[in-house]
């Protein structure tokens, strides 16, 4: 098993000011085994001849552990910014697992960014927050022929308007980053018909 070192990153450039969430943790690095065309982790190390989407490296949640002494409470990270950290490899080494337990004990918040279905494993579900953890666990996920997921209400068990809430604010926020401009709203006001 590899060491991946370099899983705490706070971006700058294009990728820092578009978004709200700069600091990334990555539990996984140089490998993913989605290895996904669009993927920008691939395309980047590819390149160089880093990529190994069979054996990805693996952070040391000591060293991680270590970090995290200096980021503030109330901070929010972005867990799964380079590779993704419910990559298949979660299930052998849990170190996704153990670094929210750790987050969560630091107070420190954070954003999951994935595609994977382990994300809502019984083992993971019971440490995130319990309503929203319950409208995900009624989600059914669709994925089109294109390889994108979505929520599909017509399938899922139960409520599911805080997940989709969510993932519709995750999109904003990771679009529209720290724009912070007047809202449409603010001017007009709301429509009715």
């Amino acid at each position: 098993m590899r060491e991946y070192k370099s899983f705490i990153k706070t971006v700058g450039g294009n990728e820092g000011t578009k978004c709200r969430y700069p600091t990334r943790l990555d539990t996984y690095g140089c490998g993913c085994s989605h290895n996904c065309r669009y993927c920008y982790a691939r395309s980047l190390l590819e390149f160089r001849g880093l990529w190994r989407p069979g054996d990805p490296a693996v952070a040391d949640i000591g060293k991680i552990s270590r970090k995290l002494d200096g980021i503030q409470p109330g901070s929010v990270l972005r867990l799964g910014g380079m590779t993704d950290c419910f990559q298949p490899a979660e299930k052998r080494h849990r170190i996704t697992l153990r670094v929210i337990e750790e987050l969560n004990r630091r107070g420190i918040s954070y954003l999951i960014v994935t595609k994977s279905a382990l994300v809502a494993d019984d083992d993971y579900l019971k440490i995130y927050d319990p309503v929203l953890r319950w409208m995900m666990d009624n989600i059914y996920i669709r994925t089109d022929p294109a390889g994108n997921i979505k929520p599909d209400k017509e399938k899922s068990t139960e409520k599911i308007d805080g997940a989709v809430a969510t993932v519709m604010a995750l999109d904003r926020a990771i679009r529209c980053g720290n724009d912070t401009s007047e809202s449409v709203y603010d001017s007009r006001g709301l429509l009715f018909v």
